[in-house]
């Protein structure tokens, strides 16, 4: 089947793999491509939640993907392994470090997942936090629940 760009599955699927591979931030070993009229299914097993994000902007640049479904998971090699508390406070710690990221951000962690709660004020806030949190070693997951404050009235 061919996508809009003229482009078989099969060829769009190798194009998304050669992305994948040329890519320094990204071990393409274990990420299998699929497509399906544009759109690509990334699976596998990648070492850190950092390498699944960086395979999705690798897919998402090759001309003619029209969505990324990213089911990759993420398993750390065991001198990456951590305990949850251990984590917890690495990610609160860098993400106090970010003059971005206001205090009223929390994290917890369960597995090496970090889920983010708290309230801010501005989206481009929540989107670093989720950035920052992703960045710390360890990490193999982070949800966002963080809540958008509503803009103050000028009332």
């Amino acid at each position: 089947m061919s996508n809009v760009t003229g482009v078989t599955d099969e060829e769009l699927a190798q194009n998304v793999a050669a992305e994948l591979s040329d890519d320094p931030k990204v071990d393409s070993s274990l990420i299998d491509v699929v497509a399906d009229g544009g759109e690509i299914l990334l699976r596998g097993t990648v070492g850190s939640f950092w390498q699944k994000r960086e395979a999705q902007k690798a897919a998402e640049r090759v001309d003619g993907v029209t969505a990324v479904d990213n089911i990759i998971d993420v398993r750390l090699l065991t001198e990456h392994r951590r305990a949850d508390a251990e984590l917890r406070a690495d990610v609160l710690h860098a993400l106090s470090l970010n003059g971005m990221v206001p205090g009223t951000v929390d994290a917890s962690v369960d597995d090496g997942t970090v889920l983010l709660s708290g309230t801010v004020d501005r989206e481009h806030e929540r989107e670093e936090a989720v950035r920052i949190a992703g960045n710390v070693p360890g990490v193999v997951d982070v949800q966002n629940d963080i809540f958008l404050n509503p803009p103050l009235s000028d009332v």
